[in-house]
């Protein structure tokens, strides 16, 4: 059996420190063979592409974390984007961390053209008026990856365009496509919005609560019952929270992955394995 764990940073598989995600721990506990396709900074697209080259490599069970829809992606090379090149398309070349060379399901075939990453990483939300050139001391890799140029005029397009309900839309339908995908290939799976309704960008830019940022879809009729789980590895930080008295400088709060390899054993021991084996009824 080959499981494949697909997401954003949450899912990942940190080059620096690997067997401390839940993907490691989950395959370990049943005995397979295991691939990871996270990616930091992925968006729902680049997340939807993961799902495709699980199905090409004959996944036989796979685990979807979804994230927060404020992330997009956008050609960053000026190469041409071929659809048929699926995951091959995307840069894991986004940090100092993750690289294609390390990271990358496809290296060394893949032929990067388009990047992704979080809104309120490419633009400081709490300071729209900082130009390109501090921003870029403050995040190095923009500019590895968006021209002055490109970064004013997405500036402009997102304090005048924007609208993160229209986005999570979109990205709703690019969920359910994964799920019909994975039916149709008879892969059984879990499905966790994860960070999906979590409104980074409006409740930085426009100051809104949790409860009113917290609005997102939380319609997922179109999921079997058995394989949606609402308690995504995002959750998991709850527990780093109760067991340490800062868990963001935890000593092994450096991970990717963003928690203690504690809880993220935690989650694979009491979220996913209990939903894999009633799933597969083993």
């Amino acid at each position: 059996m080959k499981l494949a764990v697909c997401g954003c940073s949450w899912s990942s598989r940190d080059p620096n420190y690997p067997d401390t995600e839940f993907g490691y721990f989950v395959s370990k506990d049943l005995g397979w063979d295991y691939k990871n396709y996270g990616r930091s900074g992925c968006d729902n697209f680049g997340i939807r592409l993961q799902v495709d080259q699980a199905i090409k490599d004959k996944a036989d069970f796979v685990i979807v974390n979804w994230t927060t829809a404020c992330r997009f992606s956008w050609n960053h090379t000026g190469k041409a984007y071929d659809p048929k090149k699926g995951l091959g398309n995307l840069d894991y070349d986004v940090d100092e961390f993750m690289t294609n060379k390390l990271s990358h399901p496809l290296y060394p075939d893949n032929d990067p053209v388009i990047i992704s990453q979080s809104l309120t990483g490419m633009i400081n939300t709490q300071d729209m008026d900082m130009s390109y050139d501090e921003l870029v001391k403050w995040w190095p890799n923009l500019g590895t990856s968006m021209s002055k140029k490109q970064y004013e005029v997405f500036r402009e397009y997102f304090i005048h365009m924007y609208d993160d309900d229209l986005e999570a839309h979109k990205q709703y339908y690019i969920m359910q496509s994964a799920v019909k995908a994975l039916q149709d290939a008879h892969i059984p799976f879990i499905f966790a919005p994860n960070t999906f309704g979590f409104k980074q960008t409006m409740m930085e830019y426009k100051g809104l609560s949790d409860d009113e940022a917290q609005r997102m879809y939380k319609n997922w009729d179109f999921i079997p019952e058995d394989m949606f789980e609402p308690r995504g590895i995002a959750d998991a930080l709850q527990w780093d929270f109760e067991v340490m008295e800062d868990p963001v400088n935890y000593p092994t709060h450096n991970h990717l992955h963003h928690l203690s390899a504690w809880a993220q054993e935690k989650w694979a021991n009491d979220i996913a394995l209990p939903r894999i084996k009633n799933i597969l009824k083993i």
